[in-house]
């Protein structure tokens, strides 16, 4: 099993039209059934801010299994670092032979969605 990583700089993305592809070039990934792909969404964790599945928005979900792994310690950033941005983690898997589409909410503490979206194109074969 082969996997892959995907960085979508998801900030600014929200006004881009969803139309059946993904809305930028780095949001389209090819896989095989049984394979996987990380995509890394931009965020901060020290703002409580996640990033969420929005199954409303979403299509083809029975193609793939989404799995939300969570922040990964940023790089670049010193120990014990205060408000340092750090990529949010999402790992799809193909299931089947499938077009899916998939749509990625920022969310705060409380539950409110912030007008900060990304998109992804999963195409399996």
């Amino acid at each position: 099993m082969r996997n892959k990583l995907v960085r979508i700089s998801a900030f600014g993305l929200a006004a881009l039209a969803f139309s059946g592809e993904a809305a930028d070039a780095t949001g389209k990934l090819d896989l095989k059934i049984g394979e996987s792909a990380e995509i890394l969404l931009d965020g901060n964790p020290s703002t409580g801010y996640h990033w969420r599945l929005d199954p409303d928005r979403s299509d083809g979900l029975a193609f793939v299994k989404v799995e939300i792994l969570g922040y990964r310690a940023p790089s670049e950033a010193k120990p014990g670092l205060v408000g340092a941005p750090a990529p949010f983690t999402v790992q799809v898997t193909c299931r089947n032979s499938g077009m899916a589409h998939l749509e990625f909410a920022y969310v705060s503490p409380a539950g409110a969605v912030s007008d900060k979206t990304a998109r992804e194109a999963v195409t399996c074969r």
